[in-house]
């Protein structure tokens, strides 16, 4: 009687997904291998064995009393030997070892069991705002206009806003001088509203980015304006209205992207600072603006010309090619205590 075929795994590997892992490993000779789990521990056997004349309760082995098999993802007799495991749950524990087939012929080796503990964090997870007035959050611009105008830096700054637009594409900021000598005509910010209630209350903030899509931008003041991301207080979550002007914070919550570092026509990223990462809401609405910093956060007069204008326009959440305002957030979870990987 021909002896069965054997393999000898070499190396094991993991990778944390959503849902689960991919695991991968490797074997001395070609071989077709299953990953046998079960959710219970295997029970322990000891096996009699004779040693000078004696038997001796001294060799064990260990079996599952239910489990199921999961096939290697490549086809045929393979060395690297990959599993996409998935239907875990938060803290699932789980114990498994591998079984195999050499040239379709059931081989006699079998691994020791492995046990493993899903932990799947850290997490990343993107939100965008609603489309026009939404149904639960918002992107737009609002600023103070109007025909003839014609303010001081000091006075188109803090007075209220006279428009609001929640649909199409918009400027992030614009400035727009007046005739007058020293005088504005135009003055515009932008509100956007993330919900971020799928962060849990225990989650840890690990990193915030948020992604805007500059489709154009312009400076015929010759100011050079920065752009940064603040923290806005509109009148509702999903709708604007012109007085929302007047609501928007002053610190900027990640570095300025200067002028000249505004890209066009690509994605343009603005980091958040660790401390900054307390003001994403957890089970809760996140509420964010941007706005010109070096000039109109800071309050600091630019350089006048007569009828000139400088903005970035960006792409909002009713953009048909997918370029939508996305928040970034990055959060884990503390690991309980006496559990294993």
């Amino acid at each position: 009687m021909t002896d069965k075929p054997r393999f000898s795994m070499r190396t094991i590997q993991q990778e944390t997904i959503e849902g689960g892992f991919t695991i991968t490993t490797t074997t001395d000779v070609a071989c077709h291998l299953w990953l046998r789990w079960a959710v219970n521990k295997p029970q322990k056997h000891l096996i009699p064995v004779l040693r000078r004349g004696l038997y001796i309760h001294s060799d064990a082995y260990f079996c599952f009393t239910s489990y199921q098999d999961l096939e290697q993802n490549e086809e045929g007799d393979t060395t690297t030997h990959t599993f996409t495991w998935l239907g875990w749950e938060e803290c699932n524990v789980r114990y498994f070892y591998f079984i195999g087939t050499i040239a379709d012929i059931e081989a006699a080796s079998t691994t020791g069991y492995f046990q493993k503990h899903y932990w799947p964090y850290p997490k990343t997870l993107y939100f965008n705002p609603d489309p026009d007035s939404g149904a639960v959050t918002v992107d737009g611009s609002v600023r103070r206009y109007r025909a003839g105008l014609n303010e001081t830096w000091s006075q188109i700054r803090s007075r209220d806003g006279m428009e609001a637009r929640v649909t199409g594409s918009y400027n992030a900021f614009e400035i727009v001088s007046g005739v007058p000598a020293e005088r504005w005509l135009s003055l515009g910010r932008s509100i956007l509203t993330f919900d971020t209630s799928p962060i849990p209350k225990d989650g840890i903030t690990l990193a915030v980015k948020l992604h805007i899509w500059v489709s154009t931008k312009q400076d015929f003041l010759g100011i050079a304006p920065d752009i940064s991301v603040v923290l806005s207080n509109p009148a509702t979550n999903n709708n604007l209205i012109p007085p929302d002007y007047r609501y928007l914070g002053t610190t900027p919550l990640a570095p300025p992207i200067p002028y000249t570092g505004i890209v066009v026509t690509a994605w343009n990223t603005l980091t958040f600072t660790e401390p900054n990462f307390k003001y994403i809401k957890k089970e809760g609405i996140t509420r964010l603006g941007l706005r010109n910093i070096n000039y109109d956060a800071y309050d600091v007069d630019p350089a006048w010309q007569s009828f000139k204008n400088s903005w970035i326009g960006i792409e909002s959440a009713e953009s048909a090619i997918e370029k939508y305002p996305t928040l970034e957030v990055t959060y884990s979870k503390l690991k309980p205590t006496g559990i294993f990987d």
